[in-house]
C-alpha cells in the first residue's frame, strides 16, 4: 500500500511539473507571436518614390510615418536605397544624417565604408548646419558649407511619440545604376527603431514596385520588419541565399550584434569565389568590425589587393583594408 501510495505521489509530481512545462513553453510561444504581431503593426508607412534621369538617376522619396504604438520610437541615423533585381544584383544609395556638426575637413572612407559593407557605391552625408557631401560612383565628389545649402530636415536622429505622423521627403542620386530592363524591384530601407521602454532594435525595410501604367512612379507593395534578434538574422541568412540584398542585410545587423556569430559567415563569403559583391562586402565588414581573418581569408585578401592585371572594386576594398590595418 505505501509503495502503492509513492508511487501515485510522484506520478502526480511529474504531471504537475510536465502540465507546468507545457503551459510555460505554450506562454512563451504565445509571446513571442503577440511582440511580433506588435511589431507588424506599430508602424505605418504611405507614400511613393519617383524615378527621374538626369545626368544621374534620382529618387524623390515621399513618405509618411505614423506611429502605431503605444510607446514612443526612436529613429537611427541612416537609410538605404537598392533597386534592381535584389535576389540577383543590385545597386543603390546609402545616405547618413548627422547629429552633429561635421569637422573641419570630413573624412569620406569611413563613411564610404558603411555604404560597401551593404553592397552600395554611392553615399550622402547630411550634417545639421546643411553642409553635405556625397560620392557618386565614377567619382564625382559634392561639397559645399553653408549658406549655399539650408539644413535637411529628417526624421533620422528623431523619435516619435504615440499616435504621432511625421513627414519625409529627400532626393538621393545614383552615379551608377542597373538598367531598366533589370530594375525590377526598390527596396527602401528605414533607420534603426529602438523602443523608448525595451530598447528593441529593428529595421522596417519597404519593397515598392513599378505604378501599374507609369514608368517612373514606384509604390509601397510590401513591409517587412526585421527584429535584430541573434536567430532571427541568422535565419535570413542560411534562408536568403537567392535573395542578396536580404541577406547582405542581415549579415550586416548580425555583425552589428553579435560579431562572433557572425564572424563564420563572412569569412566563408571572402573563401568563395562565386559572387565578388558577396565577397567585397565581407572584406569590408572585416574592417567596419575589426575582425580578424584566418590565414586562407587573409590570403585571398592580399592577392585581391596585389592584383594589379584586373583592377576592381573588389581590389581597391582589399587595399583600403591592408592599408588600414598597417595605418597607412
Amino acid at each position: 500500500m505505501k509503495k502503492k501510495m509513492a508511487f501515485i505521489i510522484v506520478y502526480v509530481i511529474g504531471l504537475i511539473i510536465f502540465t507546468t512545462a507545457c503551459s510555460q513553453e505554450n506562454q512563451e510561444k504565445s509571446g513571442k507571436k503577440e511582440n511580433q504581431e506588435k511589431q507588424e503593426d506599430f508602424l505605418d508607412v504611405s507614400g511613393w518614390i519617383e524615378e527621374r534621369v538626369s545626368g544621374k538617376l534620382q529618387w524623390k522619396v515621399n513618405l509618411t510615418l505614423k506611429n502605431n504604438s503605444k510607446k514612443e520610437i526612436f529613429f537611427g541615423d541612416d537609410i538605404i536605397l537598392m533597386e534592381g533585381q535584389p535576389e540577383e544584383m543590385y545597386d543603390g544609395v546609402y545616405t547618413i544624417y548627422h547629429p552633429n556638426a561635421p569637422d573641419k575637413r570630413p573624412g569620406d572612407w569611413s563613411f564610404y565604408g558603411k555604404a560597401i559593407a551593404y553592397g552600395i557605391a554611392n553615399f550622402k552625408r547630411y550634417w545639421p548646419d546643411g553642409t553635405r557631401r556625397g560620392f557618386l560612383n565614377g567619382g564625382t565628389y559634392s561639397f559645399a558649407d553653408p549658406p549655399e545649402y539650408k539644413p535637411v530636415e529628417s526624421f533620422c536622429n528623431s523619435s516619435l511619440q504615440p499616435g504621432s505622423s511625421v513627414d519625409y521627403q529627400s532626393v538621393f542620386d545614383q552615379g551608377t545604376w542597373m538598367k531598366p530592363d533589370f530594375r525590377t524591384t526598390v527596396l527602401l530601407v528605414l533607420p534603426e527603431i529602438k523602443n523608448s521602454k525595451d530598447s528593441l532594435r529593428s529595421r522596417v525595410i519597404l519593397t515598392l514596385n513599378r505604378s501599374p501604367g507609369e514608368k517612373t512612379r514606384w509604390v509601397i507593395k510590401e513591409k517587412t520588419i526585421v527584429a535584430f534578434d541573434k536567430s532571427n538574422l541568422e535565419s535570413i541568412i542560411t534562408n536568403s541565399k537567392k535573395n542578396k540584398a536580404m541577406r547582405t542585410l542581415a549579415l550586416k545587423w548580425l555583425a552589428d550584434v553579435d560579431k562572433e556569430t557572425a564572424t563564420p559567415y563572412i569569412l566563408q563569403d571572402i573563401k568563395q569565389n562565386e559572387d565578388e559583391l558577396d565577397r567585397l562586402t565581407a572584406i569590408q565588414m572585416l574592417a567596419l568590425f575589426n575582425i580578424e581573418p584566418d590565414p586562407e581569408a587573409l590570403n585571398i585578401v592580399n592577392n585581391l589587393a596585389a592584383d594589379t592585371r584586373t583592377r576592381s572594386w573588389s581590389n581597391d576594398v582589399a587595399e583600403n583594408y591592408l592599408n588600414k590595418q598597417t595605418g597607412e
